[in-house]
């Protein structure tokens, strides 16, 4: 994110972070689902440079889901520089030469302190990720092919412990239709109506989630 911890490195809006190009393709519809085939690297750049320039980057926004069937949800702090004091789920960008994989082991570990040991499942929700897009008031662009990560934990949020970073203000554990109607009945919690959409299409993907039997 373009915020980071006093004494931190790099400075804030400095972290270099992969940029992609799809192959014969300008640009494609929001949250159309993008085939891997089709997404190519093309070089780096520092995040904030990246935002205002518009360039197509990728990142990860992950749905923490505990035994019980309950969504681990963030707030971000009042230092963010995008989306500051709203509620979302856990996001990061990709880093060059980063798969989705290590970017989400990354993610987890980084921000909220989560490791391997407490995961019974970590994979993408769809074949690829989705086009999200977003200009901000101050002229920046979030052109993001953003992957839908699932993240399934051995036991209960309340008693997974876990560690968060400078950015988060607050969190919470809930059900996947409690969220639904959180999202629908509070959209103003959500930042915007972009976000608000994206974690309408995470929820639809995790239903089945919680009327499913998860194994021991």
């Amino acid at each position: 994110e373009e915020s980071l911890p006093p004494n931190s490195s790099p400075e804030p809006g400095m972290e270099e972070i992969a940029l992609f190009k799809l192959k014969g393709l300008k640009k494609m519809p929001f949250m159309t689902v993008v085939s891997p085939d089709l997404i190519q690297p093309n070089g780096s750049s520092p995040i904030h440079a990246a935002h205002v320039g518009g360039k197509l980057h990728a990142g990860v926004w992950i749905h923490i889901i505990d035994s019980d069937g309950k969504l681990l949800f963030l707030k971000r702090t009042m230092a963010l520089k995008t989306c500051p004091g709203f509620w979302g789920f856990l996001g990061e960008h990709t880093h060059p030469d980063e798969t989705p994989q290590q970017m989400a082991e990354r993610a987890l570990m980084e921000e909220v302190g989560l490791d391997s040991s407490h995961i019974q499942l970590s994979t993408n929700m769809t074949h690829g990720p989705v086009m999200y897009y977003r200009k901000y008031p101050d002229g920046r662009i979030d052109d993001q092919l953003t992957w839908l990560w699932l993240v399934a934990l051995k036991g209960k949020g309340t008693e997974t412990p876990l560690k968060f970073d400078d950015e988060v203000a607050e969190s919470k554990w809930m059900g996947i239709g409690e969220a639904q109607r959180w999202v629908k009945q509070t959209p103003s919690d959500f930042c915007h109506e972009t976000v608000s959409t994206l974690i309408k299409r995470g929820l639809a993907f995790l239903e089945p989630c919680a009327k499913a039997p998860r194994s021991a």
